[in-house]
Order: C-alpha cells, then sequence, then structure tokens
C-alpha cells in the first residue's frame, strides 16, 4: 500500500535546513571583508556562492518536491568545492581545519539527492498516490 508513499517533512527538513544555516554562518562574515581590493572582492564572491548554496537547500526545506531538480546543480558545486578544497590541503595551501566545513554542502546535496529521489518520483501505474493529509 505504501508504494507511493512520500517521506514525511519532518525527516528531512530539519537536516537540510542544519545545512542551510551552517553555510549561512560561514557565508555572512565573507560579504564584509576586512580587507580591499581583490581580496575584498573575492571574499565577497565566496560569500555569493555560499549563500546561494544555503538559498538552494532551504528551497528544497520549504519545497521538497523540486530536489530532483535542483540536486544536479547542488550535487555539482559540492563535489567541486569539496575536491578543489582536497586539493589546497594537499598542497599545503591551506590547513585542513579550515576546509572542514565544505563538507557540510556534501552533505546537504546527498539529502537533497535522496529527497528528490523520493519525491521527485513519478506515480506508478495503476496506483493512486496517498493522500498528503489524513
Amino acid at each position: 500500500e505504501g508504494y507511493n508513499a512520500q517521506m514525511a517533512p519532518q525527516l528531512y527538513a530539519g537536516p537540510v535546513e542544519w545545512a542551510a544555516n551552517i553555510q549561512l554562518a560561514a557565508a555572512i562574515p565573507n560579504l564584509f571583508p576586512d580587507t580591499t581590493g581583490e581580496v575584498a572582492h573575492a571574499s565577497r564572491h565566496l560569500a555569493a556562492f555560499g549563500l546561494a548554496l544555503a538559498g538552494s537547500l532551504l528551497f528544497v526545506a520549504w519545497r521538497p518536491q523540486h530536489a530532483s531538480a535542483v540536486a544536479p546543480v547542488l550535487g555539482l558545486l559540492a563535489v567541486l568545492l569539496v575536491g578543489l578544497s582536497t586539493v589546497d590541503v594537499l598542497a599545503g595551501r591551506v590547513p585542513v581545519t579550515d576546509e572542514l566545513r565544505h563538507g557540510i554542502a556534501l552533505v546537504g546535496a546527498g539529502i537533497v539527492w535522496v529527497i528528490g529521489r523520493v519525491e521527485g518520483r513519478p506515480p506508478i501505474r495503476g496506483h493512486r498516490p496517498l493522500p498528503s493529509r489524513l
């Protein structure tokens, strides 16, 4: 009977919002760098990236039925962020402790992918979806 059962929002909204809040907390200070010139400019670019990532996660927490549309872009951004951070850590340019927070983007993207797989499935032929409210 549970062929088209959808995940309960409380199972994913919390972890997705948690990941979004961490992204927001990491991005906001970059909006107001204590330097000028190219470094300040690069800092604001990083802030824009982090805010977009957080916004995407919050959007999925709010509208989980759209997760399958957001997942590919969010996943690519997270994989690139973690991959390039790993290159910098291995090259000794940054300490690993500075880059660990980027793993949250990867975790958030993974959760969004799972939501997209569950929430975005088309109905099974011959079965009626369960009512969203009982």
